[in-house]
């Protein structure tokens, strides 16, 4: 191959020759019961626990075979990725990519480097992903990398191996990082890529694609993501899409053939029977959405679909186009609410308030969609009075949840991330960035009260134990209701219990 491309696992999974620790999965919890069932039975047994499917890889690898390279998109969550590592790996590999985000799936990604740095010396190997493009200088510093693609990387990346393999210079290559003469080099930002050069995803590049559909609780059994769209317009202070120096401001969009293409090639080849559009721009306006909407009823098969948004996104959308969008195979509505106080809505600036977070869900009630919401506790500047706002009104909306599964949603303490607004804050209030790639794994830290001075010094410890006794019960809650025919009066119960324990 030329060139390996390597998500990192999203799951901590080998722990030993035959022993696995499982990460919690708060969408799936059978996933977790069923996992450690099959270990009790065969260790081995873990073929079917991929994680996410690696679509960073599949936009980058139809931009190197276009240019005629050989690419392997290669992830997996157990120890039987080295393998795989070591079948691709031949003389005309030029380097290896590994992808990855902070926490936990950047422990696993320092694991992956130093085994290829040990077996294979002599081939380089380039990181990417968001924690890559957030943390330049310390991920560029380590002796685990070499290269570094930060932004975008479909027009970077045929740049850089070229480079490495010709020997041709590097100063010319926009949104790369090197190192040369034990100094480190890092170019300004490359350009934005056109999604209309990405047509045809190689889904064909990625080993047992059935392992990565995932049986969704609002309904199908066949679930794989998608994105319509790239880049964000809005300014929330704790989303990295907000960093003038993140290569995400600029939104652009799929063509709804394009949408419709790869939908048919992952029913004709795949058997999905339904897409989870995880960009939150699909219902953007509602020109854009109606287009889609009468594409989809093109689609074959009998798929249903789901997408995630925001809350004045949906306020924006008419009557009409809300009622086109179950008809047309939508069952379900995501979107980040974030927080139950005024004040920390303003502070994030999600320029919403709380009144237009109770008309959106009553709306989508009307129409029948099921729902989940995200929000956060534990930013910079909360307090308990804040976090028990937002339990208020998860508890309400959960009340109000008619048609959905069940009536909460994830609620993870807050993590500071770089070149964001509220980042800097967070500094400003004693966070203090590590200065060592491994410092930064610490952000999924299973003691978060542990690492509370290290990652979250601004939260006094009265108050992060809130939050993780409240994000723990609120995903105990989500779960009980999974898989149940949940009546009101169950959720009210649910409901009333989770405001009673909170002092709510």
């Amino acid at each position: 191959m030329d060139f390996i491309y390597i998500q990192a696992p999203t799951y901590k999974k080998y722990t030993g020759d035959d022993d696995y620790e499982l990460r919690p999965d708060h969408y799936r919890p059978e996933l977790i019961d069923d996992t450690k069932k099959k270990l009790a039975e065969n260790p081995t047994d873990v073929d079917h626990l991929n994680g996410y499917l690696p679509q960073g890889g599949l936009y980058i690898a139809e931009e190197l075979l276009r240019r005629g390279m050989s690419v392997a998109i290669l992830q997996d969550t157990t120890k039987k990725l080295y393998p795989k590592i070591d079948e691709n790996v031949s003389s005309n590999t030029i380097a290896i990519g590994i992808s990855t985000l902070s926490g936990d799936m950047l422990l696993h990604a320092l694991d992956l480097a130093k085994y290829i740095r040990n077996k294979y010396p002599d081939i380089p190997i380039i990181w990417g992903g968001s924690h890559t493009t957030a943390v330049r200088d310390v991920t560029l510093k380590h002796n685990l990398v070499d290269y570094i693609v930060w932004g975008e990387g479909e027009l970077v990346l045929p740049q850089l191996l070229d480079a490495i393999s010709t020997g041709k210079g590097l100063e010319k290559i926009k949104g790369i990082g090197y190192k040369k003469d034990g100094k480190l080099f890092i170019t300004e930002r490359s350009e934005y890529n056109s999604l209309d050069r990405i047509f045809d995803l190689p889904y064909h590049l990625i080993e047992d694609m059935h392992n990565y559909t995932r049986k969704m609780i609002i309904g199908g059994d066949r679930w794989l993501p998608m994105i319509s769209s790239r880049g964000c317009p809005f300014r929330c202070t704790f989303c990295h899409n907000t960093s003038d120096v993140y290569p995400m401001r600029q939104l652009r969009f799929h063509t709804t053939e394009n949408i419709i293409h790869n939908i048919n090639k992952l029913v004709d080849n795949y058997d999905v029977d339904g897409i989870g559009f995880e960009d939150e721009l699909t219902a953007y306006n509602d020109k854009r959405l109606v287009e889609i909407c009468h594409a989809l009823k093109e689609v074959k098969g009998d798929l249903t679909y789901r997408i995630a948004t925001r809350v004045d996104l949906m306020l924006r959308l008419k009557d009409e186009t809300l009622k086109l969008m179950r008809d047309s195979g939508f069952v379900a509505v995501a979107y980040g609410i974030e927080s139950g106080s005024q004040r920390m809505l303003n502070y994030m600036s999600k320029d919403i308030t709380i009144k237009q977070v109770i008309e959106v869900d009553e709306r989508l009630n009307k129409f029948g969609f099921k729902k989940s919401y995200n929000f956060f506790l534990g930013m910079p500047t909360e307090k308990i009075r804040d976090m028990k706002k937002s339990i208020k009104l998860l508890a309400k909306l959960g009340r109000n949840n008619k048609t959905s599964p069940y009536p909460c949603s994830q609620t993870p303490t807050y993590v500071p991330l770089p070149d964001t607004g509220m980042y800097k804050d967070a500094v400003k209030m004693g966070f203090k960035p590590p200065t060592e790639l491994e410092g930064w794994t610490l952000l999924d830290s299973k003691d978060p009260i542990k690492t509370r001075e290290k990652m979250r010094p601004w939260m006094k410890k009265d108050e992060l134990e809130f939050a993780v006794s409240a994000d723990k019960k609120v995903a105990e809650t989500s779960v009980h209701f999974i898989g149940q025919d949940a009546d009101h009066k169950m959720i009210d119960s649910a409901m009333n219990s989770l405001e009673e324990q909170f002092g709510v």
